[in-house]
């Protein structure tokens, strides 16, 4: 509910819909309030891991510049988080402290991201045990994955992170390249075949396919 700041869940059977995530006043927000020890700015898309032990929700909280995981095997998730990345974008910060900035340059610390739209979690195949958090880094153009488990453990994923990422990242200012993202925003995995996402690369108007590995 991005324009409400909160996250909500709707039981289809019994038509029960209730808040998981969120302030009460519906007002944005990233200091503590309300006994809230997460609250949202702008949230844009979730994605849920559920196993037999665990069953977690990923929210891009987009105008905070963050992913937050919620654990729902809990009676009131909203009272507390765990951020992503780890220690950047504490709550009870300005936003603008902990985003990164609008270029990249190469060597760039991967604890950052900005403004992002997307995530999901890439549990396929050998990755099973070990799930994989993809975020759509949309305003540092890359995509970037982290270890569901770990938010510390981070691996910038497209493009190459050899190559420094221009303000816009265009080839030749006219057309776009195959090897780059322009303001990706929704990132989703191919569940037929292992190590493939696709990536909404907004500003170049297309749909990108990228391989990965990461052991």
């Amino acid at each position: 509910d991005t324009g409400n700041h909160r996250v909500l869940a709707h039981d289809v059977a019994s038509g029960e819909t209730r808040k998981v995530a969120g302030l009460d006043s519906l007002e944005p927000g990233y200091a503590v309030s309300d006994g809230v020890q997460a609250p949202l700015y702008h949230p844009t898309d979730v994605t849920v891991l559920q196993t037999p032990s665990l069953f977690l929700m990923f929210v891009a909280d987009s105008y905070n510049s963050r992913v937050l995981r919620f654990n729902l095997n809990v009676a009131n998730p909203s009272m507390s988080a765990d951020i992503y990345p780890s220690g950047v974008g504490v709550p009870g910060q300005d936003p603008a402290i902990f985003h990164g900035p609008s270029t990249l340059q190469q060597g760039i610390d991967n604890r950052k991201l900005n403004h992002p739209q997307g995530c999901t979690v890439y549990g396929l195949g050998s990755y099973a045990s070990r799930p994989i958090l993809f975020i759509a880094d949309t305003q540092n153009h890359r995509l970037m994955a982290f270890r569901t488990e770990n938010p510390l453990e981070a691996e910038q994923v497209a493009p190459d992170p050899q190559y420094p990422i221009p303000e816009q990242p265009r080839c030749d200012g006219t057309k776009p390249c195959s090897e780059t993202l322009y303001a990706p925003t929704s990132v989703v995995s191919d569940r037929s075949v292992e190590n493939r996402i696709f990536v909404a690369d907004s500003a170049h108007h297309r749909i990108s396919r990228w391989q990965f590995s990461w052991t």
